[in-house]
């Protein structure tokens, strides 16, 4: 009879550890937050389900099994959450190196507060290359009005460009 209570309780842990929980707290739910990118910004909403609670909140983000904040893979952050004043948006700074597929978490002190659905991270996006990566930088991108008059032109040349723009403005002058 006892080695069947254990196997249950192993078969019990196996699914509490394969399968995520996702009010893991009576205190406070985080709004749908579904993907975020690494190596940036992202703002995490959340809600008081208990209006009485008060205290230290603790806002780590780690897989979705993990009992305590000791064993997330990032913090998220730390606040006083008094009756008063009770944050509804964090900011969370996603680390590069961020796992996904985790949940984010609540807790106050050892006791869980909430738990997120799992969280996808995708790849940051690739920053644009440097101008000076692309162009010459002693050419005419950097310098346009040198270049400009480094250039011959004739008096046909810049009496056909005044003429263009005249008519241009008068064109744009006219009303149909």
């Amino acid at each position: 009879m006892r080695v069947s209570s254990v196997a249950c309780l192993i078969g019990l842990a196996g699914q509490i550890s394969a399968t995520p929980i996702f009010d893991g707290g009576r205190h406070l739910r985080f709004k749908e937050l579904t993907s975020v990118t690494s190596d940036s910004l992202h703002n995490i909403h959340v809600e008081y389900l208990n209006e009485d609670f008060d205290g230290e909140l603790h806002m780590v983000y780690g897989e979705c099994a993990i009992i305590g904040a000791h064993q997330a893979h990032s913090v998220v952050g730390r606040t006083l959450v008094e009756s008063h004043a009770k944050p509804k948006r964090f900011v969370w700074i996603v680390p590069g190196d961020v796992i996904s597929g985790g949940c984010l978490h609540a807790f106050s002190g050892s006791e869980l507060l909430g738990r997120s659905s799992p969280v996808s991270i995708g790849a940051p996006m690739k920053k644009r290359q440097l101008i000076s990566d692309v162009a010459d930088s002693s050419g005419p991108w950097f310098d346009g009005v040198a270049y400009m008059k480094s250039k011959p032109n004739s008096a046909a040349f810049v009496a056909g460009a005044k003429d263009k723009s005249k008519s241009i403005h008068s064109f744009l002058r006219c009303k149909p």
